[in-house]
């Protein structure tokens, strides 16, 4: 995943500076030509207030491994960033949190909202006066039609598609091409 964050990083321009693993799994000092640091090392000797950190992890556990790290660097006061793909379509008043991915191809229509650390896969659409919860991973080709509501650390795979007016509770799995009409 940090592979593929840090090629739409780049081509908007974004400096990447390091790479921070857990303190257990590292295994290389640079990673793509960067630094790669222990979390411990990385939280002691970088100030917060110029610095922003984009948690680079997919949909593992419920998302809930990307969840544990985005609260641990909002806990340090760390500011996230956010990567909006130029390729997609976001109505002038859709609100987005922090550390949100949203890739090429995405549409989002008007009064939406994308809560924190939530991640928007290729081709997907999101309907008007949907709201996204935190930590939410939708995947490629994924469609909420308008008014929806989706819970926290909850996955719509690839090719699914909720009807209208449908909230989606948190830590749901929606299988690919599944199709929830209520």
């Amino acid at each position: 995943m940090s592979d593929i964050v840090s090629f739409y990083f780049r081509g908007i321009g974004r400096k990447i500076k390091a790479y921070i693993v857990d303190d257990s799994s590292i295994s290389a000092c640079s990673f793509l030509g960067r630094p790669v640091f222990q979390i411990e090392e990385f939280c002691k000797n970088s100030p917060r207030n110029n610095i922003e950190v984009f948690v680079a992890i997919s949909y593992h556990e419920n998302n809930d491994l990307r969840e544990r790290y985005f609260k641990f660097f909002s806990k340090l006061g760390y500011q996230f960033s956010s990567y909006v793909s130029a390729k997609s379509y976001l109505a002038s008043d859709v609100e987005i949190g922090g550390n949100c991915l949203i890739l090429e191809g995405v549409n989002i229509q008007k009064t939406c909202i994308l809560r924190d650390n939530s991640f928007v896969w290729t081709a997907a659409q999101i309907g008007h006066h949907s709201i996204v919860g935190e930590n939410v991973f939708l995947g490629s080709g994924s469609v909420l039609m308008g008014c929806n509501k989706v819970g926290n650390n909850a996955h719509i795979s690839a090719n699914a598609t909720v009807k209208d007016h449908v909230n989606i509770e948190p830590r749901v799995f929606i299988p690919p091409g599944t199709v929830i009409l209520e």
